[in-house]
């Protein structure tokens, strides 16, 4: 019994980290694209035009936005590790990527 409730509280667990992590890395898409975007707009912009100051008050804002989204995932990251539940989801993960990479492991 405690056995089985340790096994559905892990399953739930990596179930919220996988749709985290997606929802993580979709948002980072999202504002690396919104900002590239917004890189090549500033670029157009002539040098006196009053919106480039605006534009890059944006760009730094959405550049710290970046660095803090990286930071809480990285930190997200070493957390599961140390709770050593994540040394599990990791190693397996690990290991089915050695695998996907192996030349041996695919059929020809």
């Amino acid at each position: 019994m405690a056995q089985e409730l340790s096994l559905r509280l892990e399953e739930r667990l990596a179930e919220r980290t996988r749709i985290a992590q997606e929802l993580h890395d979709t948002l980072l898409q999202d504002f690396l694209s919104a900002s590239m975007q917004l890189h090549v707009a500033n670029d157009q912009l002539a040098v006196d035009s009053p919106a480039k100051p605006l534009v890059a008050r944006v760009l730094d804002m959405m550049g710290r936005a970046i660095e803090k989204a990286e930071y809480g995932a990285r930190l997200a990251v070493i957390q599961l590790w140390l709770s050593g539940f994540g040394a599990g989801i990791f190693a397996d993960s690990a290991r089915a990527r050695r695998h996907e990479a192996s030349p041996f492991s695919r059929d020809c």
